[in-house]
């Protein structure tokens, strides 16, 4: 596991845009990890001593780890939608979606380092278009 700061890249599989900056990065020697949170299985084991920044690692399930104290930045492209396993019923996927989602997500965003493309465009109500931020 590298300490070098890195930069985690959340998108889908098939991501031409961020294949190019990803490529861009390893070119310029940049630690990337790539991950989909709706079809990657990741663990992570993270704690915050008081009065500093987060510690602990992250597993992708393709063997890809990462110190989280090293994230130097965080590019929300295009990830799926956080999903659990086909055998559990409903219940169960909706309670391990959620906290999936609030598990993973709120470490990533807590982190103290920059973010990416965390704006879009929403169909309000009304008919316009609005900024929202993304929801981990």
């Amino acid at each position: 596991m590298s300490t070098d700061p890195a930069v985690v890249v959340l998108t889908e599989p098939a991501d031409p845009t961020a294949d190019l900056v990803i490529t861009e990065l390893n070119g310029r020697r940049v630690p990337v990890v790539r991950l989909d949170p709706g079809t990657d299985a990741v663990t992570f084991s993270a704690f915050v001593p008081t009065g500093r920044s987060w510690t602990g690692s992250l597993t992708t399930g393709r063997g890809r780890a990462l110190d989280l104290g090293s994230v130097r930045s965080v590019y929300y492209r295009r990830p799926s939608p956080y999903t659990a396993p086909e055998h559990l019923d409903a219940q169960e996927r909706a309670f391990v979606t959620a906290h999936a989602r609030h598990g993973l997500g709120g470490v990533l965003g807590a982190l103290d380092c920059l973010y990416v493309n965390l704006m879009r465009l929403r169909e309000n109500p009304h008919g316009r278009s609005s900024p929202q931020f993304v929801r981990w």
